[in-house]
């Protein structure tokens, strides 16, 4: 499909159609508006994007697991030592699988090679 220029504002759950017009549309040079939301687990288990002259988007990646304050301080705590309690144990296997799935967004995302503007942020 040939789309170069997408603005809209979306309420509701698009994540798969918003993955798909990524896979899609080779041509898309601008994805912008609110409400662009899509699930960590369709980047990770869809297709390669062929747009990778995109060189604006606006974009929310959801569904990436985080650390709790409390979490955080476990593993601050730990420093340099390996992992003793199950909750140690709990809290690297976390901190780990939360790397992996970022790790895997930012390589995605870093095909964008024409970005000018990507607005983007990873949560929950």
């Amino acid at each position: 499909m040939y789309l170069a220029y997408a603005r809209f504002d979306l309420q509701g759950d698009y994540s798969q159609e918003l993955n798909a017009l990524f896979v899609g549309c080779s041509k898309l040079k601008e994805c912008l508006g609110k409400g662009h939301r899509i699930q960590a687990e369709d980047i990770m288990n869809g297709p390669e994007w062929t747009c990778s002259g995109l060189d604006k988007l606006d974009m929310k990646v959801g569904g990436v697991p985080r650390l709790s304050i409390e979490q955080m301080c476990v593993l601050d705590k730990m420093a340099e030592r390996p992992a003793e309690t199950d909750l140690e144990r709990e809290v690297v296997a976390l901190h780990k699988e939360t790397r992996r799935i970022q790790d895997i967004i930012r390589k995605r995302f870093g095909k964008l090679t024409n970005h000018t503007r990507i607005c983007s942020s990873i949560s929950l």
